[in-house]
């Protein structure tokens, strides 16, 4: 009974149908690989554009790290050593400590403390007070925290 059917299926299929259904699945299938062209080379696009940002943003970062390090070798006694291994956040917190720091090592008074709280720090000595100072780090709600090393 089965082979009967599947016969009178094959009756109502002619083969210009299916032909004309070939055609078509080749046009869609060369449609699709002409897209998948167009999307590759637009990829390949996107990712040189990717690259070369993140080689510029390098290089500034790289450019900004020497430059933050010359400065505080300058003004201080921190030996290029010191400095290699810090991440530019850390510089940039180092070079606003010597920013705000007087000439005659004391910190100038943050608003609320009172003028009389000075701390006495030896800029001259790059692992006295100015390294532990701290840093300020972003907390999960927004807000901004000191957080002093221990």
């Amino acid at each position: 009974m089965a082979k009967e059917n599947d016969c009178a299926e094959c009756d109502k299929v002619d083969i210009a149908t299916l032909k004309t259904e070939l055609a078509e699945q080749k046009k869609k299938n060369d449609e699709f690989t002409t897209q998948n062209k167009d999307l590759q080379a637009k990829l390949d696009e996107a990712t040189k554009v990717a690259k070369a940002a993140t080689d510029s943003l390098n290089q500034y970062r790289d450019a900004e790290k020497k430059a933050l390090a010359d400065s505080i070798i300058k003004r201080t006694d921190f030996k290029a050593e010191d400095l290699k291994d810090k991440s530019v956040e850390d510089l940039r917190n180092i070079h606003s400590a010597l920013d705000h720091a007087k000439v005659d090592g004391t910190v100038k008074p943050v608003r609320g403390t009172g003028a009389d709280n000075k701390v006495e720090v030896d800029l001259r000595k790059p692992n006295d007070a100015i390294l532990s100072i701290g840093r300020p780090e972003r907390q999960a709600d927004g807000s901004i925290k000191w957080v002093v090393p221990e």
